[in-house]
């Protein structure tokens, strides 16, 4: 009490009076600190909650985003995820970004400054394309990166992308419409997004078509939310609580196509979950050929996909598979009943033409790089050593190469002419070649 302290106050210089002295001022430091950690979880917290907040104004954070902060926090945290900032082991991968063909890449990057919480990235100084890029808030802290790069330059054989632009744009018109059913096969190129900071008013006031492709079979409900990213050949997905969605009243396109979401697993660590990107769709002719190679070489395992397997006549093809630590995954859908085509007439149909056609001038491993391989998937994975070794074992063509400080390695995925890159700042087992004439950021 007073007393005692008094009794030490009697000498300054004496021992137990520079102990107290001592403690005090350590007990001081220490709550400081304690108020500096506290302020620091506190700002952590506002920037994670910043890109989910809603566009009436729930959340004191943010710039008028969609109300999914209470819905992501109620939800199972899965172990990884392509948001996790944990080590990756030395085969795995994270989704970082993608690389797009457009006509327009102004218009293209503008979309996502316009209707996600995004800033424009200076690209490097490119004499053979046009190039923007935009990095894009995934919420939980995570950001990709979308790229997109307009050429006039690298091969293309016979196809012309700017047509087959054109022609995507106007089927996505017709679907919106109800003239040519409810989907189309390109539709099929897209990743998708656990919510995100997508501003679903301000698009709709903008007139910008959207609409549900599905509802998931989950106790908490979800819409499988698609709309066409201006100016190219890809679609991009969100999927979103459906006392979200049910505000903006978006039109329904749920299409035939012998879907059977009863008889799947629960994807409660997939939907809802904090893997912000939780999956990439491709457009593919042989749809078990890529699953194959999902497997063999990026290590991925089978899914149940609620599509008949073996196919079935009039029904959608799809082979699914799955990274287990994140839930990342890769599917491979082939939509045989909706691929009417101008620019692709064939008996086969646009998807397989397509590729064909593609693999007239394909040439990945004479270090080629074609014009179509500008839409790529990137994902960063810890060494491109074990890749490397497996695709080698399989015989299968790549390409390695440099881009700033990392190693680039591009990977074709058989049969389906769809690219993939994967980039690491390790490599021992292959030496990069130089590739002339493509900007690659």
């Amino acid at each position: 009490s007073s007393h005692f302290w008094v009794k030490f106050r009697k000498g300054r210089d004496n021992a137990p009076y520079r102990f107290l002295v001592a403690v005090s001022l350590l007990r001081a430091y220490a709550m400081a600190l304690l108020l500096r950690f506290a302020s620091c979880l506190g700002v952590a917290y506002c920037t994670c909650a910043a890109s989910t907040c809603t566009e009436g104004g729930l959340c004191a954070t943010g710039s008028g985003q969609d109300p999914v902060a209470l819905m992501q926090l109620k939800s199972k945290v899965k172990k990884g995820g392509s948001g996790s900032q944990r080590a990756m082991k030395a085969s795995e991968f994270s989704p970082v970004g993608r690389t797009l063909i457009s006509t327009d890449p102004a218009r293209s990057a503008k979309f996502f400054l316009d209707y996600f919480d995004a800033r424009e990235v200076q690209a490097p100084a490119c004499f053979h394309q046009t190039v923007k890029v935009v990095e894009v808030q995934s919420g939980w802290g995570t950001t990709f990166t979308y790229v997109f790069v307009q050429d006039v330059k690298l091969n293309q054989g016979n196809l012309n992308s700017s047509a087959l632009v054109a022609e995507v744009e106007a089927k996505m018109d017709d679907v919106f419409a109800g003239r040519d059913g409810l989907y189309n096969a390109w539709i099929d190129n897209h990743d998708g997004f656990n919510q995100t900071s997508f501003k679903y008013k301000k698009a709709l006031d903008d007139g910008v078509q959207m609409a549900i492709f599905d509802w998931t079979l989950t106790k908490e409900v979800f819409g499988i939310v698609r709309f066409l990213i201006p100016s190219t050949l890809f679609t991009f997905e969100i999927v979103a609580p459906k006392i979200v969605l049910d505000q903006y009243n978006l039109p329904e396109m749920i299409s035939d196509d012998c879907r059977d979401d009863a008889s799947m697993p629960a994807p409660h660590d997939v939907f809802g979950a904090t893997v912000t990107w939780f999956k990439t769709t491709m457009m593919a002719p042989k749809p078990g050929v890529a699953g194959q190679w999902a497997k063999d070489i990026m290590g991925l395992e089978d899914y149940p996909a609620p599509f008949p397997w073996p196919p079935a006549e009039g029904c959608t093809e799809a082979v699914w598979t799955i990274d287990p630590e994140s839930s990342y995954m890769l599917h491979f859908v082939l939509s045989a009943q909706f691929q009417s085509s101008q620019e692709l007439s064939s008996e086969k149909g646009l998807v397989a033409e397509f590729v064909d056609q593609v693999y007239s001038f394909r040439n990945l491993g004479a270090g080629a790089f074609d014009h179509f391989m500008l839409n790529n998937l990137i994902l960063r994975v810890d060494s491109l050593d074990p890749f490397l070794h497996r695709i080698q074992a399989k015989g299968h063509p790549f390409l390695l190469t440099r881009v700033g400080e990392e190693y680039a390695l591009f990977l074709d995925i058989p049969q389906n002419a769809q690219t993939v890159q994967l980039r690491s700042t390790h490599v021992s087992v292959s030496e990069p070649k130089v590739v002339e004439g493509v900007c690659l950021v």
